[in-house]
């Protein structure tokens, strides 16, 4: 399991409607800033068969669109707002109850070659502890 995907999720639930509407004024400002640099460069734009101009070209357009990408990363992170501790504990708990449970699992069916029974039970399992996590963190983001 990606170690990222969690820390998204918890992240995404704690989401008020303050901070969508910051998230989604962020989000317009980086699409019009994208689109100003794309447009003001395909003005600007070489012939395809000048290689070196050409390199160099899409080498600013890729250092402005990583400029337009840093700032909407900066806004975006401005806008959350810190959750509370009580709500940071129970988001942990949740994510360490699934992660003992998927480790049970792990040792449960710990075959190196699990047969098709097995490996149905063992997708059906992560599924059910995935579920149960999303509705335990769900459950502790509304307080």
């Amino acid at each position: 399991m990606n170690a990222a995907l969690p820390a998204l999720l918890g992240l995404l639930l704690l989401a008020g409607a303050a901070q969508a509407q910051n998230s989604d004024v962020c989000s317009r400002e980086a699409d019009d800033a994208t689109r100003r640099v794309e447009r003001d460069m395909a003005r600007q734009a070489p012939s395809k068969y000048d290689t070196a101009a050409y390199q160099r070209w899409s080498q600013t357009l890729h250092e402005q669109l990583e400029a337009v990408n840093r700032r909407y990363e900066d806004c975006r992170r401005s806008a959350q707002r810190p959750a509370s501790a009580q709500t940071f504990n129970k988001l942990e708990a949740c994510r360490e109850t699934a992660l003992r449970q998927l480790d049970d699992l792990k040792k449960r069916y710990a075959s190196p070659t699990p047969s098709l029974a097995e490996q149905t039970a063992i997708r059906d399992g992560q599924t059910a502890i995935l579920d149960a996590r999303m509705a335990c963190e769900r459950a502790a983001a509304k307080g």
